[in-house]
């Protein structure tokens, strides 16, 4: 298929919606007087408007309450009215109260590009939130007592990143583990821990390294907490987090659509419609739809991949809303499995384009991810929620894999390989947060429960290839006939994994300043592996009510920053077993943080530095008298310091800039291991920057220039003497955009600028070394309407 094709389908469709009428904005409401806060948080949400109040403006105020049809600008005008404050409504439905006497308080502006107070990033042209729902609840980046960074719409728009793994690379402290050439499967480490869980609008779903390739057309947003998570995750990792929060369905109409060409054929369309479907604005939807298809600087590779995802949201009254939405993706794509080293061990000197691959080592994958939510606003300002979430995915990929050095003529050895899998992933998630009184002091309380069942099915050793192997040179690469599929002689084995969990947190606020969080969680957890074909069931594991305590205190040292220290522990069963047949306890440990937190010109401007520390015990280790079984014996720690400033530095200045020291070691250990890192890959330094100025006033109105560097210092793979090292890099990148008129924008970015040759990532086996992207030009086009 041609990309114009698909191009041309996305525009015919854009344009079509866009000449529909749109629905009068006017509906009916019935919002009881009450304190003026309480009452426009009611009124923002029926509207589908965005809410920014300093609550400096509302604090002693009430509002006479709202009765009758009205447009959302005069809905809010009589709900302000004898309040001595007025709004004003972006183009984006956020909306700010202003005093009528302006010289009275200072103004709560909302220019083009001021974030909202509510957790919502597209539209506000920001690079930076108030707030984050990692956590379960909106809660302030100032008052979040973990290390939180925040990829907001915007700054994923300038920089050109529409792929998960691609917009991880410039989070302060992660690192992006690529396994193919096409970067569909990847682990996203921090703190020298891998990404094990997910989270889909805050519901906790499995992932593996496999399952990495989600577009990000979909998301409003990518929230990262790095740092142990037990408290609403469960069992994990205790390295980051990442909760992508979905685009909602709008009430007011807005259509948005994107073409972009660049380098190596790449192509993409997007097309984007949300707004009411019915007269009085209950009934919202929305729909997104993209289209990806690009070749690779690496010879032979392509990819083409086809995003849709719909949502609905409809009021059941003023209080209740139920949201559905179902997102499907397809990737039909040729990729490889990296190069192999050199006879010596250590990485060859190629062109960047090489590549061990063949027209038929494709990579097809599905994902079907559906959703549900019943969310109850209570009152008193709380809430109670109930969401499901069901996520399915299939993968079939056929592959080549370098199983040799290549020696000094350049010839290694191959094998072919077919790599079938499914997983399904069902998750729910009901909890109660709402504000309490005690002491005359308001206070915050969540409780829930939580359940999430994983299979995932192995199907391989059911197809293989015939031959199996063959071989090659890696200056010359000559691709082989694709060898004939045939039946693995082996019945495919599902692994289930069971959590049940309830939890319980609790932010008690000591005195004006000084609040404590305090959090409790009770896990059941469960795996079994069966085989299909026999029905056994073998490698059965349990964890029996585990408790994972959370705390954390928060000052207020003046009214821009926040002190912090925070205390987690870790939980992460181990598929192990011990001589005598017990199964091995699962890793358990601390996290010990503490932090200093800013936030300047009401949120548009966030500044965090911390120290932290994890402790991980119980690993698993090689038993010395029968290497086949394991010892609980491992202990490894994770230490360092990370610091981000992201916001507006002026009206017209953004920026985010992001450092991070990350050291790890394996405090006991066996075979020699006892010392060295655990985490060889985690550089100890990592820095990225991105900032954009935009230009007002004569010719260069409209402009925007921005640039960027992410840069890591030397990181290697292996241990011991068998050690592969890879020399730190850094990248530049440029970007320019400019109005072609009303509704139309034009944007250029530049990546990797001074085409820096470098490995991107590194393996001290036979395969995944992979060099990274030369110098790439794309050009954008973005509309509006």
């Amino acid at each position: 298929m041609t990309p114009l094709k698909p191009f041309a389908c996305l525009l015919l469709v854009l344009c079509t919606l866009t000449g529909i009428a749109r629905a009068d904005q006017a509906r009916d409401y019935h919002l009881d007087a009450g304190p003026l806060g309480t009452v426009l948080s009611r009124f923002a949400h029926q509207a589908g408007l965005t809410l920014s109040v300093d609550a400096r403006l509302t604090t002693g105020k009430t509002s006479p309450g709202l009765e009758g049809r009205y447009p959302p600008r005069e809905g809010l005008l009589a709900l302000l009215s004898g309040t001595g404050l007025t709004a004003r409504v972006t183009e984006g439905g956020v909306v700010t109260l202003v005093a009528v006497d302006e010289h009275a308080l200072a103004p709560v502006t909302v220019a083009s590009g001021v974030p909202s107070r509510a957790p919502v990033s597209e539209n506000s042209g920001a690079y930076t939130m108030f707030e984050s729902t990692l956590g379960k609840t909106p809660q302030s980046l100032r008052e979040t007592p973990r290390s939180v960074s925040v990829l907001t719409r915007q700054r994923l728009d300038d920089q050109g990143v529409s792929s998960l793994p691609e917009a991880m690379k410039y989070v302060t402290g992660v690192t992006v583990e690529r396994f193919d050439g096409g970067g569909y499967f990847n682990n996203f480490t921090a703190r020298g821990y891998p990404a094990d869980t997910f989270q889909l609008d805050g519901i906790n779903v499995q992932t593996n390294a496999n399952m990495t390739d989600t577009d990000l057309v979909v998301y409003d947003r990518v929230e990262i907490l790095r740092g142990a998570s037990g408290l609403f995750q469960g069992s994990g990792e205790p390295g980051v987090t990442v909760n992508l929060a979905r685009k909602r369905a709008l009430a007011e109409y807005r259509a948005r659509g994107l073409l972009s060409a660049g380098r190596w054929d790449s192509y993409r369309g997007e097309a984007d419609l949300t707004g009411p479907l019915t007269e009085d604005g209950r009934l919202r939807g929305r729909l997104v739809a993209a289209y990806d298809d690009r070749d690779s600087y690496m010879d032979r590779m392509d990819s083409e991949k086809q995003v849709a995802y719909g949502t609905l949201e409809y009021d059941l009254d003023e209080m209740t809303t139920l949201s559905l939405g179902l997102t499907w993706q397809e990737v039909d794509a040729i990729t490889n499995q990296g190069l192999p080293l050199g006879a010596n061990g250590q990485l060859l000197d190629l062109p960047r384009s090489t590549a061990i691959v063949a027209d038929w080592t494709t990579l097809d994958m599905k994902t079907l991810d559906g959703f549900a939510e019943l969310e109850r606003r209570l009152r008193n300002g709380g809430e109670v929620k109930l969401a499901v979430r069901r996520v399915e995915r299939d993968r079939t990929y056929r592959s080549i894999q370098s199983t040799s050095l290549a020696d000094a003529n350049g010839d290694f050895t191959t094998a072919y390989y077919v790599v079938p899998a499914e997983l399904e992933d069902t998750s729910a998630d009901l909890y109660l947060n709402t504000p309490f009184h005690f002491g005359g002091r308001t206070h915050d309380l969540v409780v829930g429960t939580d359940y999430r069942r994983s299979d995932n099915l192995n199907l391989y050793g059911q197809v293989v290839y015939s031959p199996a192997a063959g071989g090659g040179n890696v200056f010359d690469f000559v691709p082989p006939t694709e060898p004939a599929e045939v039946d693995g002689g082996r019945s495919p084995s599902v692994t289930e994994v069971e959590q049940f969990g309830v939890y319980a947190r609790t932010r008690l606020r000591v005195t004006d300043r000084l609040s404590t969080l305090l959090g409790l969680r009770g896990t059941w957890w469960d795996s079994r592996t069966r085989d299909r074909g026999t029905g056994a069931t073998t490698g059965e594991y349990d964890v029996d009510r585990e408790v994972t305590p959370y705390g954390a205190l928060l000052y207020e040292l003046n009214d821009q920053w926040s002190a912090y220290t925070s205390y987690a522990e870790i939980f992460k069963p181990q598929n192990a077993v011990t001589r005598t047949g017990d199964q091995i306890e699962p890793r358990t440990g601390e996290q010990y943080e503490v932090g200093l937190k800013g936030e300047y010109m009401q949120g548009r401007l966030n500044v965090h530095a911390a120290l932290f520390r994890i402790e991980d015990r119980n690993r698993a280790l090689p038993d010395p008298a029968d290497p086949t079984f394991s010892v609980a014996l491992g202990r490894a720690r994770s230490e360092g310091f990370e610091t981000e400033i992201s916001g507006y530095l002026t009206e017209r200045w953004l920026l985010t800039a992001g450092y991070a020291y990350t050291s790890t070691e394996y405090v006991r250990a066996g075979d020699g291991q006892e010392g060295e890192t655990f985490s060889p890959l985690t550089p100890r330094h990592n820095v990225n920057l991105w900032a954009k100025y935009g230009f007002s006033g004569g010719a260069l109105t409209g402009l925007d220039l921005g640039g960027g560097v992410r840069a890591v210092s030397d990181f290697y793979a292996g241990s011991g003497n068998a050690t592969v090292d890879a020399p730190g890099y850094a990248t530049v990148s440029l970007f320019a955009g400019y109005p072609l008129g009303e509704h139309t924008r034009v944007a250029l970015n530049v990546d990797n600028l001074l085409d820096k040759k470098y490995y991107e990532k590194v393996n001290a086996g036979t395969r995944q070394n992979y060099y990274g992207m030369p110098r790439n030009i794309t050009l954008t086009l973005r509309a509006r309407f």
